[in-house]
């Protein structure tokens, strides 16, 4: 796996599959992702989809203080497509960049064709980092989300 590269004065990017991260901060990764996405957005889904366990899924995030405050996972598609998903940052974390610097160290660690389905609403800011809708608007759990793929590496 990766090693962690220094990021930001507040802290660092931590890249780990499943079975190298201690149970706290895997709790803690998990209770971030479940406030964002049942609690804040009201999406009442499998959160836990039985990706995170997965031999080759990255979990990749930003802590303060010991305490993830930023995170987004990669599962493998196929043996040369990942999926960016769950990408979730604490509202009182937000417009500081983090989620950009997880998906450009995401961008530039991984060769391989990436993809994601975005909320609709944060679209241009994919396009801004590079990615393309490559479809319609489908819903998924409530939320409009569009497919899209990196078009262009940095």
């Amino acid at each position: 796996s990766k090693t962690s590269t220094s990021v930001t004065n507040m802290s660092e990017i931590t890249d780990k599959l499943f079975t190298e991260i201690d149970t706290k901060t895997l709790y803690q990764l998990f209770q971030l992702r479940i406030n964002i996405f049942v609690v804040e957005q009201k999406c009442f889904y499998n959160e836990l989809d039985g990706k995170d366990t997965e031999p080759k899924t990255r979990h990749i995030w930003i802590s303060e203080n010991n305490k993830p405050v930023s995170y987004l996972r990669v599962a493998t598609v196929s043996n040369k497509i990942k999926n960016i998903g769950r990408v979730a940052t604490l509202p009182e974390y937000r417009n500081r960049g983090l989620a950009s610097k997880l998906v450009n160290y995401v961008i530039t660690s991984t060769p391989d064709y990436l993809t994601l389905n975005a909320q609709e609403h944060l679209e241009s800011w994919y396009t801004e980092l590079g990615f393309t809708a490559t479809g319609k608007v489908f819903e998924e759990a409530g939320i409009p989300h569009i497919p899209m793929v990196l078009s262009k590496r940095p």
